[in-house]
């Protein structure tokens, strides 16, 4: 019987039991090969890399758990900061959204044009682009909207725009399917798979990026005369989320005109 006691140096219960998993393997391995297992005396670097060796182990895979193990022996604390938090990607310009739009509708690339739509204009992320179906879309006064159902379960409304909505409309009848219909074994990842197609499908498209077409959504939001926690909602952005100021420097501060013109057509303000 072995038991394994350690101060995990994660919060996290994913992350906890991976952890534990590969201390629990190694501990196998150090009985089946010494008789026991001893934190203080197996955990040494070069008996890690020799059970690497010999599980196979190669490329990350190696490099991933002999981190994991030298963690559980060396800092049972927070996992340590890799330096500064990566920025959003910046978002297309309207010339660069433009171009891009207009080519995708000549594009022979299977659910293109509408994986650009609701990424690109709705602001869904790849996984809330997959999960959507007919039944997804609602008839509200004055158009369309969709619910965009996140990895937590959460559903949220967004709004849907003209040019999205006549791409929808199609769907408003007949039997239920996807927005994006997955091919045979596609199911995964079905975002990396259209937007693969699409960037070897011609050089228009060889930098198209999911991240880009989700902030120029957001970007595009923030432009408009639309309260803030409005969109936050509407785009799934958590309090705590610091995409927003990210992106502020891509959204053009507004003359005092329409700052004024927005105060009064929702505080009635002004007049």
């Amino acid at each position: 019987m072995i038991m394994l006691v350690m101060r995990v140096p994660f919060g996290s219960v994913r992350t906890d039991n991976a952890m534990i998993g590969v201390g629990y393997q190694y501990a196998v391995a150090c009985v089946k090969q010494r008789g026991g297992f001893d934190p203080f005396r197996d955990l040494r670097d070069d008996l890690l890399t020799e059970w690497a060796y010999r599980r196979g182990d190669k490329g990350a895979t190696a490099a991933s758990k002999l981190s994991t193990l030298r963690r559980l022996r060396d800092a049972p604390g927070k996992k340590p900061a890799r330096g500064n938090r990566s920025i959003a990607s910046a978002p297309y310009t309207p010339a660069e959204w433009d171009r891009l739009w207009e080519a995708v509708q000549e594009s022979d690339v299977r659910g293109a044009a509408m994986t650009l739509a609701l990424i690109g204009r709705l602001g869904l992320r790849p996984g809330e682009v997959t999960r959507a179906d007919s039944h997804s879309i609602l008839e509200v006064a004055g158009g369309l909207a969709l619910h965009a159902y996140e990895q937590t379960g959460v559903m949220r409304v967004v709004p849907v725009d003209p040019v999205t909505a006549e791409l929808l409309v199609p769907f408003l009848e007949g039997d239920p399917r996807f927005l994006v219909r997955p091919t045979v074994g596609r199911y995964t990842n079905l975002v990396y798979h259209v937007l693969h197609e699409l960037r070897h499908s011609s050089p228009q498209f060889a930098h198209v990026d999911s991240h880009r077409l989700r902030h120029t959504a957001v970007v595009r939001w923030l432009q408009q005369p639309i309260p803030y926690p409005v969109v936050c909602a509407a785009m799934g952005i958590g309090a705590s989320s610091r995409l927003p100021s990210d992106l502020m420097p891509y959204v053009p501060i507004p003359h005092e005109g329409q700052v004024l013109r927005s105060f009064r057509e929702w505080t009635g303000a002004f007049k």
